[in-house]
């Protein structure tokens, strides 16, 4: 492996694996400490795009690093630095640290696996009309979302949007990278100088005054690019100044799908910013027009209905997360499981704290109410142990042993005559709670198991290892397993009806699977970071959703549409409940609270 200078002015940059100091100029070779670039990935007049390893990590952790000089280094430090929002949308790459050494700026961003759709043309040919509206209706709901804090991208092509699965014949996943030559209107970065990629650069930005459309102009020729197989320098029609693309298409562009995608992406490139379209917006409702779907809202902040009206507050310690709430039947008492080895019970109507329940050894990370005696709680926690607990006697029942590691997720079923329970060590185990004896132990999970749902046919268990599979919990016998997520599965959640699975997890999307077809048919993308809790309201016509970034969010099931996000924790949501009464929303957080909402 070579390691490459940093320093912008050395001629012979590459070095020698190990190397401290560059052996052309004498350049330290590691970065603010951290950081050793393994590779040069592109340049412009005044940045220069890094493949390069966090070293301090173990492993060491690949990330990309801008560099930033002059002008555009001035402006970056000014204008994007405040961009908390914009860095978290989850097509883009987050930023994970900025910085200045040696009057230069440095981004470091999140590294996104997967390959650039330049990659995925070179391997696979052309892509098919069908591909082609998928990656404008991913692209375009990110390009507004930039668009709204008044950010040109100036460089949208192939090779800067990545597929985190090309193995796939869906295009959704896309991520949108490489900000190095992105601009801030009405005032340009550069005036004087051309940014982007020439060959799909918008009129307006090869005279160095880009706008806001530019970015769909450079979309509109990245689509042709791939449609047709050819780079856009060589579609230029030289006698008439055009795009002569439509000669390179397939001979059955006839089809009305076909001419109407074709004059979309017309609309896209035209030269005359009066005949082009000229925002995402309205991109978006055209497309909604010509494919009969819903355009996709606007990304910008939403004022909530539902407000916080208390903070329960009495998990105390170093560690004293709150990892679980759940909600007794009548709804009139709330169990909250925290790191600090105990279960609360709380009043909801006073906020007073009822009882506590002490005897696990270790992190207390499930808990749920028995569904037909509300005096029955059932908890799990990483000592390995399952505790069965009666609050009108404030005493323990029973305690569950069998699982070889760290119990993660306990669960009953509706009835109460079943309980389940998920582990790391890979295994989902069925219980008689009423006995206590253990049932059975269903295997198939590679990695730790992370959440359980049931509904009236199967029991759904969510892993590290990125599949959901869904059981007969009557035959113990795996029906299926639904693949698609990248990363630790966190959340599942039934639809009331029995139709729907909306899964969640690390990837920092919401699936919603058809339980008929077994297929995902919506992904939901808004929260930027883990997805961590999910439930339906009772109608099914709206999902609830707890993260990482320290938000609940509300969506309407049938449109996608963000609807309410509830902020006011401090740090991660690990878990979100609602009362019977559909009354209250309550969500538990690392910052060791419980916060009851409700709707004014």
């Amino acid at each position: 492996m070579t390691c490459y200078c940093f320093s912008p002015g050395c001629l012979k940059p590459q070095n020698p694996d190990g190397t401290l100091f560059c052996t052309e100029c004498g350049s330290s070779l590691v970065l603010a400490g951290m950081y050793r670039a393994i590779g040069l990935l592109g340049q412009g007049g005044s940045s220069r795009t890094f493949l390069a390893v966090n070293q301090t990590e173990t492993p060491p952790m690949v990330c990309i690093v801008q560099q930033l000089w002059g002008a555009k280094c001035q402006a970056f430090q000014q204008e994007f630095k405040p961009l908390d929002e914009l860095r978290d949308h989850p097509q883009l790459p987050r930023v994970l640290k900025q910085f200045e050494q040696d009057n230069l700026f440095y981004l470091v961003q999140e590294y996104i696996r997967g390959d650039n759709l330049a990659t995925i043309l070179a391997q696979k040919g052309k892509f098919t009309v069908n591909q082609i509206w998928q990656v404008l209706e991913s692209l375009l709901p990110v390009i507004d979302w930039m668009h709204t804090f008044g950010l040109i991208h100036c460089d949208l092509k192939p090779e800067n949007i990545i597929s985190r699965d090309s193995s796939k014949e869906i295009l959704a996943d896309l991520v949108l990278v490489d900000f190095g030559s992105a601009q801030f209107p009405p005032e340009a970065i550069i005036a004087d100088k051309i940014s982007g990629s020439p060959s799909y650069a918008a009129p307006e930005q090869l005279l160095g005054k880009p706008v806001l459309a530019s970015d769909l102009y450079s979309l509109g020729m990245t689509c042709i690019h791939l449609l047709t197989g050819i780079h856009p320098f060589n579609l230029l029609n030289v006698n008439d100044q055009g795009l002569a693309w439509r000669n390179y298409w397939s001979s059955d562009q006839e089809t009305p799908d076909n001419q109407q995608l074709a004059a979309f992406l017309d609309r896209l490139i035209a030269s005359d910013l009066n005949q082009r379209i000229t925002s995402t917006p309205e991109a978006l409702q055209e497309i909604g027009k010509l494919r009969g779907k819903k355009a996709v809202p606007k990304s910008v902040p939403l004022l909530s209905p539902w407000q916080c009206y208390a903070t329960l507050v009495g998990h105390q310690g170093l560690f004293a997360s709150v990892n679980a709430v759940a909600i007794a039947p009548d709804g009139q008492i709330i169990a909250s499981a925290s790191d600090d080895l105990t279960i609360r019970l709380w009043d909801r109507q006073t906020g007073k704290e009822l009882l506590i329940l002490q005897g696990h050894t270790q992190f207390v990370k499930s808990v749920d109410f028995h569904p037909q005696d509300q005096n029955i709680l059932v908890s799990g926690s990483w000592d390995r142990t399952i505790r069965l607990w009666d609050i009108s006697t404030k005493s323990q029942i029973k305690v569950l042993a069998g699982h070889q590691n760290k119990v993660n997720v306990v669960l009953f079923h509706r009835d109460g005559t079943i309980l389940a329970s998920g582990s790391s060590d890979k295994l989902v185990k069925l219980w008689h709670p009423a006995t206590g004896e253990m049932i059975t132990s269903l295997k198939g999970h590679k990695l730790a198991v992370t959440a359980l749902a049931f509904n009236g046919l199967f029991l759904a268990s969510a892993s590290v290892d990125s599949t959901i599979k869904l059981w007969d919990y009557v035959t113990f016998k795996l029906i299926h397993t639904l693949i698609g997520h990248i990363g630790t599965v966190k959340a599942l959640a039934f639809s009331p009806n029995g139709q729907w699975l909306a899964t969640g997890g690390e990837d920092r999307t919401i699936r919603l699977w058809d339980l008929d077809s077994r297929k995902c048919i919506q992904t939901l993308s808004g929260h930027p970071w883990l997805i961590s809790s999910l439930i339906f309201w009772a109608d099914g016509e709206t999902l609830i959703s707890g993260s990482w970034d320290k938000t609940v969010k509300l969506w309407e099931v049938k449109t996608g549409s963000l609807t309410a996000v509830l902020t006011g924790h401090t740090d991660a949501v690990s878990s979100v409940a609602i009362t019977p009464d559909q009354s209250l929303i309550v969500s538990a957080s690392n910052d060791q609270t419980v916060k009851l909402w409700k709707c004014i």
